[in-house]
């Protein structure tokens, strides 16, 4: 699971449409440099060889193909293994953001008003404040409750379907 910070929650919740955009269009990107890619590293490794051929022919010297081959080899699992990887960080951090508004979705009331008048409409604070009718320690109390709720869920044992449910999670 993504390790979340109360600043990235906050971003998450004003930027959830940008960012899971986003990570679509760089995974599609990726895909279609993976299938690049693959083409690519033997195009070279085949111009070389065809090179290494050439001139062994006029030189009169032994070209060793199969170090061309296994070096042409690591490059692309090297390759493929980057792309993969970058892949797993964009579907995490996706999760990370599904997670979030699931455990954002089940906040009770004001607290949950407040953080979505805040992070979701992106409205001042002393405006949300002012339209509480409470005083700024209650609103305070309540937004930094709601959030530490938040924070509790996502990083809690359940699964999603479970904090949609309404499950608790256990003390341990």
């Amino acid at each position: 699971m993504k390790e979340i910070t109360i600043p990235y929650v906050k971003y998450v919740l004003g930027h959830k449409k940008e960012i899971l955009l986003a990570g679509r269009e760089r995974i599609k990107l990726l895909y279609e440099e993976l299938n690049r890619s693959d083409f690519s590293v033997r195009e070279v490794a085949y111009v070389k060889l065809l090179n290494e051929q050439s001139s062994t022919s006029i030189c009169g010297k032994k070209s060793d193909r199969s170090d061309v081959l296994i070096r042409q080899k690591k490059i692309y699992q090297q390759q493929m293994q980057d792309l993969r990887s970058e892949m797993m960080y964009i579907l995490d951090e996706e999760e990370a953001v599904n997670r979030i508004w699931i455990c954002f979705s089940v906040l009770e009331n004001p607290g949950k008003k407040y953080l979505e008048e805040l992070y979701v409409y992106i409205n001042l604070y002393r405006y949300v404040e002012n339209q509480s009718g409470v005083s700024h320690r209650t609103f305070e109390l309540r937004r930094s409750q709601a959030m530490k709720r938040l924070m509790s869920l996502y990083y809690s044992r359940l699964t999603n379907k479970e904090i949609i449910q309404g499950v608790q999670p256990s003390k341990s």
